[in-house]
């Protein structure tokens, strides 16, 4: 949003965070009127497994994390409850079975945040590195401006691969 609007991004994780989450809402189908809580849920599930966080910091998370439960729980059951679902990862979670059983809420829950994680930690590290990167090349970051379809090259060609490329 900030972006779109023409404001200033004052941290690029923040901005990166946003874009698996988008995704990953995409993926699950998750209704436009749930996305904000959603995400708010992912990132708190996102940073809760960062093995520093202090115990004050977690406990700020676990409120978050139980409002993004309960929103998800509430997803979940409007999807179990349509006659006709729509065609995304959630609905084939919901209608998975095996011996006739289905998976909880819990276990649609405990997927949706490995999910989270799993989709969320390269694309955040990767777009951070390639904005740190493109910033440190004003160069490269004028070529890509004048042609966007270069960002995708520019993105693949920042990965470091040796904790010197970090200095």
């Amino acid at each position: 949003e900030r972006l779109t609007a023409g404001k200033e991004v004052l941290n690029v994780s923040e901005y990166a965070e946003l874009i698996p989450m988008k995704v990953i809402s995409d993926i699950l189908g998750i209704p436009e009127d749930a996305r904000a809580g959603f995400r708010e849920f992912g990132v708190t599930v996102i940073r809760s497994v960062i093995p520093t966080q202090d115990i004050e910091e977690l406990n700020r998370f676990a409120d978050a994390y139980t409002q993004g439960r309960v929103l998800f729980a509430r997803v979940i059951r409007e999807r179990r409850e349509m006659s006709e679902r729509p065609d995304d990862m959630l609905t084939d979670w919901i209608e998975a079975s095996e011996d006739g059983q289905r998976l909880s809420d819990d276990e649609l829950i405990g997927l949706a945040s490995a999910m989270i994680v799993a989709g969320s930690d390269t694309t955040v590290h990767g777009t951070t590195y390639a904005v740190y990167n493109l910033l440190r090349h004003p160069e490269a970051l004028a070529e890509v401006r004048a042609d966007p379809t270069l960002l995708r090259g520019a993105i693949e060609d920042t990965a470091p691969t040796t904790a010197a490329d970090l200095q």
